[in-house]
């Protein structure tokens, strides 16, 4: 039950500060899912860290859902940022990965960061 227990902490955190694009067609058919964990230097800095990745959410096409969770009072947390996202294809993925804005956005973020933790997958 422990992998169940660690699960439900990632949820937990993603549900409190939810931003979604709902807006997309695409199939969950050769999904790539893109989920990243960062628990920060300084605590304070939660909300411009939130702002900073809610930048990123339609920066290309074939972003089929974004969500960013913040760590929320009395819920358990192993992190106090959560991206939960979904990409059409690995090319999608990539594009998102290699944009002028999300590389900007990766170099203000990492300063601000003690941990980041990322797993790709397809679905």
């Amino acid at each position: 039950m422990a992998y169940f227990g660690w699960c439900a902490g990632i949820w937990a955190v993603a549900i409190s500060g939810r931003t979604v694009n709902t807006t997309s067609t695409v199939k969950e058919k050769n999904v790539i899912k893109h989920i990243v964990m960062w628990t920060l230097k300084n605590p304070a800095d939660i909300p411009k860290m939130k702002q900073l990745l809610e930048s990123c959410q339609a920066v290309v096409p074939g972003i089929a859902a974004f969500e960013v969770g913040v760590r929320s009072e009395g819920l358990e947390a192993n992190a106090d940022v959560v991206l939960y996202s979904a990409f059409a294809d690995q090319a999608a993925l990539q594009a998102y990965q290699q944009h002028p804005h999300h590389v900007a956005v990766a170099a203000q973020v990492g300063p601000l960061c003690q941990t980041r933790t990322a797993i790709d997958y397809a679905v």
